[in-house]
């Protein structure tokens, strides 16, 4: 399989992990110990944990990826998220009131798994300071 049919194969999977709580396509791709840099998060396991507890806070999940290059074992992805606050997180939005994610994904691969991912972009409508203090 190529990068490119590889992150297709990903894309797929986050989808379906985000709308269906379905995580065993993510989990074939995903290495067990794989490390998200940015939020800081390390396994296979926490990254599914995340997925499921965003759905505490955010609804109606729209989510566009597009395969941007891929060389050797990296790949990277663009990514555009648009989801309605829940209203129960600070620095997000009011409950109805729209937010959302524009990012560049990097991912690395190793003996066919993602183990290592790094993202940067901005958050649309989100107080992250004031987030990410709260949840301190």
């Amino acid at each position: 399989m190529d990068l490119k049919e590889f992150a297709d194969k990903y894309m797929e999977a986050m989808v379906e992990a985000f709308q269906n709580n379905n995580f065993s396509a993510l989990a074939e791709i995903e290495d067990v110990d794989v490390i998200y840099h940015t939020p800081p998060l390390v396994g296979h396991e926490a990254h599914k944990q995340s997925i499921i507890e965003s759905h505490q806070y955010i609804s109606d999940i729209k989510q566009e990826w597009e395969y941007l290059a891929g060389d050797g074992n990296l790949f990277a992805l663009a990514y555009k998220a648009r989801y309605i606050s829940r209203g129960k997180v600070p620095g997000w939005p009011s409950e109805g009131e729209e937010a959302g994610r524009d990012a560049i994904f990097l991912y690395r691969l190793e003996n066919g798994k993602i183990v290592e991912v790094w993202q940067n972009g901005i958050w649309i409508n989100v107080d992250m300071e004031t987030a990410l203090k709260a949840s301190e």
